[in-house]
């Protein structure tokens, strides 16, 4: 996606803008996996930005969004991104511990895994 190149290069303004204007495409298709990604991308932006609760709410709408997706690796990402703030916050002594903690909060949403 154009924005993470942007916000890479340092140009958190542009990378913002792009994300708004793939948000928007994406939720005109309905295509929650890629508006997980973006909401990835803007959580990435404001938590190197400091903005802490910003990234949070994007992450954890990001995880929300990969989850009803049935996307695992996008699951995953969200949650260990997840994991870094929750980290970063003194919340939990680990990251380990936090994705645990993570996953198993919003297990009863989840659909059962196919075999």
């Amino acid at each position: 996606m154009l924005a993470d190149i942007a916000q890479a290069a340092g140009d958190d303004t542009q990378a913002l803008a792009l994300c708004a204007e793939s948000m928007a495409l994406f939720r005109v298709l309905d295509d929650k996996r890629h508006m997980a990604w973006v909401l990835t991308s803007e959580g990435l932006v404001a938590e190197l930005r400091g903005d802490l609760m910003a990234a949070y709410t994007c992450y954890d709408e990001s995880r929300r969004l990969y989850d009803q997706a049935g996307d695992p690796t996008g699951l995953a990402h969200a949650i260990f991104r997840l994991s870094t703030l929750a980290m970063r916050k003194r919340r939990w002594p680990n990251r380990a511990h936090a994705a645990r903690s993570l996953y198993h909060s919003d297990a009863e949403s989840r659909p059962a895994p196919q075999s």
